[in-house]
């Protein structure tokens, strides 16, 4: 599955807007080059412009730029700053396909097996696993989007995320309603791991 096919799964025909970021990893040879670059795409009618732009999504994550997806969707693009996109807030979020979970395991393949074994006893199961190329990502798809239509709402889906991330003993601070999680498709690019998501 590549990277727009994952989108379509996790987003589906579901109405708002989507940060994909690249994100230069802390770890690497400074850059003169933006450390962060961002772009939105408008869901579900603009998966077509991201599939002609792929050439360049790819050509930034050969350059050493790791790729994520915003897992939420957006009632509205942040303004633009000196004429370049950026990163959105909580609270512009509107949506939630689902839950997510980042079980960090180091790239161990020996330490990836165990806590997939793990997972067979962990109720609800996953809808998804995506090894990111240093652990795994968990997804759980809900029949029907959450939506976000007040703090309220965002903090239940905070709540809910960050409960996961407890019952499996993963990063608690991934739980926030504007995540970024890596795109599959690409290469985690951070030093030693540069492995494909």
């Amino acid at each position: 599955m590549n990277g727009i096919e994952f989108l379509r799964w996790w987003h589906g025909d579901n109405l708002g807007h989507m940060e994909l970021t690249f994100i230069w990893p802390a770890k690497r040879q400074p850059v003169r080059h933006p450390h962060i670059r961002t772009a939105w795409y408008t869901l579900p009618d603009e998966y077509e412009r991201m599939a002609t732009e792929a050439r360049y999504v790819t050509e930034l994550n050969d350059a050493g730029y790791g790729v994520y997806y915003g897992a939420t969707l957006h009632g509205i693009q942040p303004p633009k700053v000196n004429g370049h996109a950026t990163r959105p807030e909580d609270d512009t979020v509107c949506l939630a396909p689902g839950f997510w979970a980042d079980v960090d395991l180091g790239g161990e393949e020996a330490v990836k097996r165990e806590a997939l074994a793990q997972l067979v006893d962990f109720h609800p199961a996953p809808s998804a696993i995506v090894d990111s190329g240093g652990g795994d990502h968990l997804y759980w798809k809900l029949a029907a989007p959450m939506l976000i239509n007040t703090g309220i709402d965002a903090a239940e889906l905070r709540a809910t995320v960050r409960g996961l991330a407890l019952a499996l003993q993963s990063d608690t601070t991934v739980c926030n309603p504007s995540r970024v999680m890596r795109l599959p498709g690409y290469i985690n690019t951070k030093p030693g791991r540069e492995q494909r998501c």
